[in-house]
């Protein structure tokens, strides 16, 4: 079971990281020096516990995860 949940964990944190990749500018986008800070602020890692529990919640209501990035990335 802790294999399956960090598992679960360790995907989430990923695809997390995916869609805020996504939906952030490129760093070299003008204003370059603020889209820097806002990527190394939120592309700087961490648990992403928070998209996790986005996309648990959808797995344990029957929703469908597909259409989850955009809110576990607001979170």
């Amino acid at each position: 079971m802790t294999t399956s949940v960090h598992s679960f964990l360790t995907q989430s944190a990923a695809r997390a990281e995916r869609a805020l990749d996504r939906v952030l500018p490129p760093a070299d986008q003008l204003p370059a020096r603020l889209h820097e800070a806002m990527r190394y602020s939120v592309l700087g890692g961490g648990k992403r516990l928070r998209p996790a529990l986005v996309y648990a919640a959808a797995i344990a209501l029957g929703g469908d995860d597909e259409q989850l990035d955009a809110p576990a990335a607001a979170v």
